[in-house]
């Protein structure tokens, strides 16, 4: 695990490796899984941030706080990284498909398909 992410995005690395499968997240990950935590976290700190979905200009219309443009794009972010994690149930079924076609191929890499870890 990245010693420089926040204990936010660690403790969604942590929970995202207990919860997958062996082999499904390999070490050419992580780069990928380290935004996928680091979005998940930007996207709790920034919900925190927020105490109503609206707010009031300067005018007295009632508008849509600035921070929920930030918090869809965290969660626009989240989703798409996630896909490519397999972390949706969508997702895992195309992997269960790839796995099956492809077993043979990754069968005698050894070392190079460890899977990340702390």
């Amino acid at each position: 695990m990245p010693k420089d992410m926040s204990q936010r995005a660690k403790a969604v690395w942590r929970h995202v490796l207990k919860q997958m499968p062996d082999g499904v997240i390999v070490g050419a990950d992580a780069h990928i899984l380290r935004l996928y935590c680091e979005a998940v976290a930007d996207y709790l700190d920034h919900r925190e941030l927020s105490t109503s979905p609206l707010r009031q200009n300067s005018r007295g219309d009632i508008v849509v706080h600035p921070i929920q443009r930030v918090i869809r794009a965290d969660r626009d972010a989240i989703r798409a990284l996630a896909g490519d994690l397999g972390l949706t149930p969508a997702a895992r079924v195309s992997l269960r498909m790839d796995a099956a076609q492809g077993a043979d191929v990754l069968d005698g890499l050894g070392p190079m398909l460890s899977v990340v870890g702390e």
